[in-house]
């Protein structure tokens, strides 16, 4: 099976951010936060395993270090 990520986040602000960065390279989709996953931001972004690298490189650029969790989802 694949795996799935989901980043949630403690904010919009931090949603938004993310979003805007990663929504430009075609990998991640934006969701709502699963109900399995509880949070305070009721956005989320979702993507394959083999982009792991490559998004959390890039949430690393953005200013919401400790504000995102990141969540693996089996499918």
């Amino acid at each position: 099976m694949a795996k799935k990520y989901v980043i949630s986040f403690e904010s919009t602000h931090g949603a938004i951010a993310a979003r805007r960065v990663l929504d430009k390279s075609g990998m991640i989709r934006t969701i709502p936060v699963p109900r399995a996953i509880s949070a305070a931001c009721g956005i989320a972004i979702s993507f394959d395993g083999e982009n792991l690298d490559y998004v959390m490189e890039k949430m690393k650029t953005l200013d919401i270090e400790g504000e995102y969790h990141l969540h693996i989802l089996e499918e």
